[in-house]
């Protein structure tokens, strides 16, 4: 198990669970040869993967993480699958705020599209 908190960090997976505080459904787009459906998961997302391709190929995204346990971290992550989400409430996941989580039974691709803003200000103070 891995957390990957950087801007543009990828996974791919077959089953995949997302966490999120907000979820806005966009329009299908095509990817990799699919037809995949568009979420913009934002305020302390988290997406993970809980079962692996088979074959082990990355689809959309040659750099993609593929591994068992891999997980992604942003301020915003954007979420294409083959699939419709239905979004679940949960209370206490931060011990404060509750959360939406829907898992993804078919194939995904999530990337992160803002990262958190201690990523940015790291990345900003190194340059």
């Amino acid at each position: 198990m891995v957390k990957y908190v950087a801007q543009e960090e990828s996974i791919e997976g077959e089953r995949v669970l997302v966490n999120t505080r907000k979820q806005i459904v966009q329009p299908p787009v095509s990817k990799g040869g699919k037809i995949l459906t568009k979420y913009l998961c934002s305020k302390n997302a988290q997406a993970e993967i809980k079962q692996e391709l088979n074959p082990k190929i990355a689809i959309v995204k040659k750099a993609s993480r593929l591994d068992l346990g891999d997980i992604l971290e942003a301020h915003a992550i954007e979420v294409f699958t083959t699939q419709r989400l239905h979004f679940k409430k949960e209370a206490n996941f931060t011990s404060v705020h509750g959360i939406q989580t829907a898992e993804c039974i078919r194939f995904t691709f999530a990337e992160i599209s803002v990262p958190f803003r201690f990523v940015l200000q790291r990345a900003l103070s190194n340059t």
